[in-house]
């Protein structure tokens, strides 16, 4: 299926669809291919910079074509500087440890600017920073890499259903160009919640205990016995719709019910059913590999959308720091705080953190 279609053709950061990647000295980098530029593989400037250990304290690109970087890493003071050389050629010169330059001419085709951010090849500059004393291991990874990795890494410690639930949206997440750290946040999350299609339960120690939407529920529409731990695939697209039908009438005030692998409530709910009719294809019962694509259309959807700016506000917080464990953590508990929102949220924030890093590191392991 075509991931893009639901990001508009667009995936985030620009990046390739492909999910590929470079693990450079433990830190991922994404990439871009643009098309007519002979594959090369393109990273940021800024993404780069920081995978050396470096911290940007000032980036600048004149109406010339001039782009100038400044910054540190460690204890030395580094600044770049990007400059038209000919009508073939760009330099890029280095002014690092010792205060010594080092210059070297570059020809265009390794140097790409797209929405006023400035790429460089891959392997050019990884080969430069080896010859001025920052040697690192490069390592090409794919998204399809990160994912076979999460799932030997994890089968057998997690249930297959939420396995296969956590390895989709993985996959989709990577396609339309998410970087590992703030997919491992989410799937963290996923995998601190119920299980794809499960049915909130109602099952609390007493009656007075369930929160009013669920007695509601209980009272009007025989939950417990009719969905409470069900799973979509063993019920009826069409008598569930009908119902969620009723309750939005109603505008959620009276009953709702979580479902799926975040447990969307409400309207999600809804849009969650309808993608779940989607791709039933006239069918009244949904398989299991039909209700994951679902709700993996549904993530993308929500966080390429009202719910894009999980990732934004996320991505700015970590923008010098978002190929790490601590980026997965923080992803995790914002995406748990501000995405899923479940109760207790403060203390469910710190225990998906911890799967966030492990989650992490599995996939860039």
């Amino acid at each position: 299926m075509n991931w893009y279609s639901y990001v508009g053709n667009n995936p985030v950061n620009n990046t390739d669809p492909t999910g590929l990647a470079y693990n450079i000295g433990g830190t991922i980098v994404k990439t871009i291919t643009p098309e007519g530029h002979g594959g090369v593989e393109y990273a940021s400037m800024r993404d780069l910079i920081a995978a050396y250990g470096g911290e940007l304290s000032s980036e600048m690109t004149t109406s010339g074509g001039n782009s100038y970087y400044s910054g540190s890493a460690g204890l030395i003071e580094f600044q770049f500087f990007v400059m038209e050389h000919n009508k073939s050629t760009k330099r890029l010169s280095l002014l690092g440890r010792y205060n010594n330059w080092s210059s070297a001419n570059i020809h265009k085709s390794e140097f790409y600017t797209e929405n006023n951010t400035n790429y460089i090849s891959v392997e050019y500059f990884c080969k430069l920073m080896c010859e001025m004393g920052f040697p690192k291991k490069v390592e090409k990874v794919s998204g399809h890499q990160a994912i076979t990795k999460l799932r030997s890494g994890l089968s057998g410690k997690i249930g297959n259903a939420k396995l296969e639930a956590m390895c989709m949206v993985g996959q989709g997440l990577l396609d339309a160009g998410y970087p590992v750290s703030f997919v491992a946040g989410m799937l963290a999350n996923i995998q601190a919640e119920d299980s794809v299609g499960i049915f909130e339960s109602s099952y609390y120690p007493s009656y007075e205990a369930l929160p009013n939407y669920l007695k509601f529920m209980e009272d009007n529409h025989n939950y417990r016995e009719a969905y409470s731990d069900g799973i979509i695939t063993e019920k009826s697209l069409s008598v569930l719709k009908t119902l969620l039908d009723e309750l939005e009438g109603n505008n959620w005030q009276k009953g709702k019910f979580g479902l799926g692998s975040v447990q969307w409530t409400g309207n999600r709910t809804m849009d969650l059913v309808n993608l779940y009719i989607e791709e039933a294809s006239g069918n009244d019962r949904i398989t299991m590999d039909q209700a994951l694509v679902a709700e993996c259309r549904l993530m993308l959807q929500e966080l390429t959308g009202s719910y894009r700016y999980v990732y934004t506000n996320w991505l700015e917080k970590n923008k010098n720091n978002s190929s790490s464990e601590l980026a997965a953590e923080n992803a995790a508990s914002y995406i748990c705080l501000e995405y899923v929102r479940p109760k207790n949220p403060e203390t469910k924030a710190k225990e998906r953190e911890t799967l966030a890093k492990d989650i992490y590191k599995i996939m860039i392991g």
